[in-house]
């Protein structure tokens, strides 16, 4: 009999001093200039660069030295300037992707930005190690596209 492994989101947020248009954009747009590659990568130093194809359906993507590509996920929902929802799946052995979902709110002056990283479940027995590899890997990454984001407003 299979078990049934419920794993809760990662949630995390950042607060940003240019608006929600600006913000989403700087995700989008300037993805590979504030994605630290070489440590969230899946050929960490042979990784040449990040890509954020902007459409629905459009991969979010590694090119590796020589040429090579490695997928990390795809666009699922594209909707400019407030959300955005992606399949992702860094490792290509995982049995499936999980989903996070990026909400770009307007906040006084600046955006309030949310991320939610859910469906570990896909993982079955390994859904609470699979989440633990993400704890510390949003929250800082999400703060260095912050520091991008506030240097672009």
């Amino acid at each position: 009999m299979e078990r049934s492994t419920t794993v809760a989101p990662i949630t995390t947020s950042v607060t940003v001093s240019c608006s929600a248009e600006r913000a989403f954009e700087v995700f989008t747009k300037e993805f590979g200039a504030w994605w630290p590659i070489h440590v969230y990568s899946i050929g960490r130093e042979r990784a040449e660069k990040a890509v954020f194809e902007g459409w629905e359906g459009g991969r979010i993507y590694e090119v590796i030295e020589g040429g090579g590509e490695a997928t990390w996920g795809r666009v699922i929902r594209w909707g400019p300037p407030s959300r955005l929802e992606l399949e992702w799946q860094t490792n290509p052995e995982a049995p499936g992707p999980t989903h996070v979902t990026v909400t770009f709110t307007p906040e006084g002056t600046g955006a309030r930005v949310d991320l939610e990283h859910r469906g570990w479940e896909v993982y079955g027995d390994q859904a609470t190690a699979a989440r633990r590899e993400y704890d510390e890997g949003w929250p800082s990454t999400l703060r260095l596209f912050a520091d991008a984001a506030d240097a672009a407003a």
